[in-house]
């Protein structure tokens, strides 16, 4: 997680997000809540998320791509996208591959 937001608070989003949060509409909690609060409560929502598509896998404290992981990120492929694909027979017909709902 640390390492997460390290490389968040070096992005544009980051210095975007600290001078317009509401444009996220990312608050998860009260008012009140520090915002780097709010970017960690998603980003570990977000692992949360990977873990269960095995995207990622956790050894410790440290989170690892699987395979499939690494072809989403080489392939830019949306995370939605990504979750039909794993959702598909083995050997899936082009056919049915086309007409799976994104």
């Amino acid at each position: 997680m640390r390492s997460a937001m390290k490389w968040i608070e070096g992005t544009f989003f980051y210095v975007r997000f600290n001078l317009n949060p509401k444009h996220y509409k990312l608050q998860t909690g009260s008012a009140s809540e520090d915002l780097d609060d709010c970017i960690q409560k998603v980003c570990g929502r977000d692992f949360d998320l990977l873990q269960q598509y095995s995207l990622v896998t956790l050894n410790g404290d440290h989170f690892s791509s699987t395979e499939f992981g690494d072809a989403m990120a080489r392939y830019y492929l949306q995370f939605e996208t990504m979750k039909v694909f794993l959702g598909l027979q083995n050997h899936a017909k082009i056919s049915e591959i086309v007409s799976s709902p994104l």
